[in-house]
């Protein structure tokens, strides 16, 4: 799941607007390349984030994303990035989370 981008599709969508000028997402963790240029393309202004994606992935036994800066650099909109940011209380909020390898996921929504 894509949190970043299903929240500026849904927000987009119900407020009938099509550019966030001006708005500041906040995300307890890096935006995804995916996600990344979802919020190009929306046009928000600034992200802030705690748990970078480096920490994630190791978290998660994932492949090495890049992260926000690295997904926007060939961006020509400034979006400014704040984050790292409060690591403590990011790395809170997935305390007692189990990351589950891509794979595995794939393998019982296809009920294998």
């Amino acid at each position: 799941f894509h949190a970043e981008l299903g929240l500026i599709s849904e927000y987009c969508r119900t407020h009938q607007i099509m550019s966030l000028d001006d708005y500041t997402l906040y995300s307890s963790a890096e935006p995804c390349p995916m996600c990344a240029w979802a919020i190009h393309w929306a046009h928000i202004s600034r992200v802030v984030f705690s748990v970078p994606q480096t920490l994630l992935q190791q978290w998660s036994g994932g492949n090495l994303k890049p992260g926000l800066r690295d997904s926007l650099s060939a961006s020509r909109r400034q979006i400014e990035i704040v984050g790292p940011l409060l690591l403590d209380e990011g790395k809170a909020v997935f305390e007692g989370h189990t990351f589950v390898p891509k794979a595995t996921r794939h393998q019982s929504r296809r009920g294998e």
